[in-house]
């Protein structure tokens, strides 16, 4: 039992150290919570993100892309679809967008 019980703890380990982490310039792309706010902006692109790390994966999957919209110059994002499943993680596809800054 006390191997099941080690291969667990590193099993959990592992999927932890797959977390996104949130750049500096991802956490300054602001998240859009509707289609009339981004209306208001110019799409940069389009952006699909996934992840299937078992631990939090539609927020890792926001986190990249996030981190790709701020990449790519945009200061928001428009999450315009999600989804989730057991199998293969989550995705996220959204806008990247410049907005005017109010």
């Amino acid at each position: 039992m006390s191997k099941l019980l080690l291969l667990c703890v590193i099993a959990l380990l592992l999927v932890s150290a797959c977390a996104t982490d949130l750049t500096e310039a991802g956490s300054k792309v602001r998240l859009l919570n509707s289609a009339d706010e981004a209306s208001k902006c110019q799409v940069v692109k389009v952006i699909t993100a996934s992840d299937n790390t078992g631990s939090d994966d539609a927020g890792n999957a926001t986190k990249k892309a996030l981190n790709e919209a701020a990449a790519d110059g945009a200061n928001a994002f428009y999450i315009v679809s999600t989804s989730q499943d057991f199998l293969s993680g989550a995705s996220v596809v959204g806008n990247a967008l410049i907005c005017p800054l109010n």
